[in-house]
């Protein structure tokens, strides 16, 4: 899979699953061809979930912070690619690095909290150089216009379709929410 298939997916579902729970994971293998985040899971689940995902058609982005029991070091890159994802999610530059060494496409993920956080993000976005940023909460992009070069992806506090349509006319390319009743639209 490369950027420019995950770039026509999004084009065609924009709105991104975020998965945190087995249940999660289940529900959205009755989807189609989608793009997921894998947001939490642990060393023991990690390989069935991807796997399951990935044998539902679906393209996987694992937020490697977030997996439980893990460790972020050449051990725990190793772990990863044993059930190898299409992505990865972090906010660790030196993770995302690894990931793009690796072939994996990267999404660098920035907590917009104040202008300082902008600040520094745009410079580690701009030195990373990932595939696309999220920005969390992405209900900020309602009231900022922002532009760091690379495809914008709103995620957290995203719950009503009508989020989803204003962020998207507002030039974010996706969208991601836990919020199931949105996977479906």
């Amino acid at each position: 899979m490369n950027l420019n298939e995950v770039k026509y997916i999004l084009r065609k579902n924009p709105v991104i699953p975020a998965l945190r729970t087995s249940e999660d994971v289940d529900n959205v293998t009755k989807l189609k061809d989608r793009v997921v985040f894998l947001l939490e899971t642990s060393v023991g689940r990690y390989q069935d979930y991807v796997r399951k995902l990935k044998d539902a058609g679906h393209i996987v982005f694992v937020h490697a912070d977030l997996i439980k029991g893990l460790k972020m070091d050449e051990y725990g890159f190793e772990f990863i690619l044993t059930e190898r994802p299409s992505g990865i999610i972090s906010t660790h530059k030196s993770t995302l690095e690894w990931a793009k060494k690796q072939g994996l496409m990267q999404i660098y993920r920035i907590f917009m909290i104040d202008s300082e956080a902008l600040r520094n993000g745009e410079q580690l976005i701009r030195s990373t150089r990932p595939d696309f940023v999220e920005i969390l909460p992405g209900l900020v992009m309602l009231s900022l216009e922002i532009d760091f070069g690379f495809p914008l992806i709103a995620g957290g506090l995203i719950s009503r379709k009508d989020h989803v349509d204003e962020l998207l006319k507002r030039g974010i390319f996706a969208v991601s929410t836990s919020n199931k009743n949105l996977w479906y639209n």
